[in-house]
């Protein structure tokens, strides 16, 4: 398998989070078991177990990478995209059956209410100008 720039790249700067996290902790928790004393050796065995790592499992990590990108990949939009395209495919489907089945109707009788509402509207205002701004009292 051909390994690329950016799985490297990547890989690599994971390692060295990876690396800093762990030897920050272990630090930590190791001078707070020895009554705030640090020990040179624990930092530099930190350094040395990246060493290794790097050298060994790192490189077997790095050479499957892309394989387990591309495998979880597949496996997150088995498990993820299907069935949301599903949901959405469903939902589709239903929301154009009811636009088929009451959509014109709908709107249809929301065209009649607002044509209503605005007759009314009209009809207050003329009511208003006739009477000259007066409440419902004609001169």
């Amino acid at each position: 398998m051909k390994v690329g720039v950016v799985p490297a790249v990547l890989v690599f700067a994971l390692d060295i989070v990876w690396m800093l996290v762990v030897g920050a902790v272990f630090s930590v928790w190791v001078y707070r078991v020895n009554n705030g004393t640090f020990r040179w050796f624990i930092a530099a065995s930190a350094v040395g177990g990246f060493a290794v790592w790097h050298a060994t499992v790192g490189r077997v990590v790095l050479f499957f990478a892309e394989a387990i990108a591309a495998f979880l990949r597949r496996l997150l939009a088995l498990l993820f995209l299907t069935p949301i395209r599903w949901l959405a495919r469903q939902t589709g489907r239903c929301a154009g059956i009811l636009w088929r089945v009451t959509g014109r109707r709908l709107l249809s009788v929301w065209k009649r209410r607002r044509a209503i509402r605005r007759t009314e509207r009209f009809r207050r205002m003329f009511h208003q100008d006739v009477t000259f701004g007066e409440r419902g009292e004609r001169s």
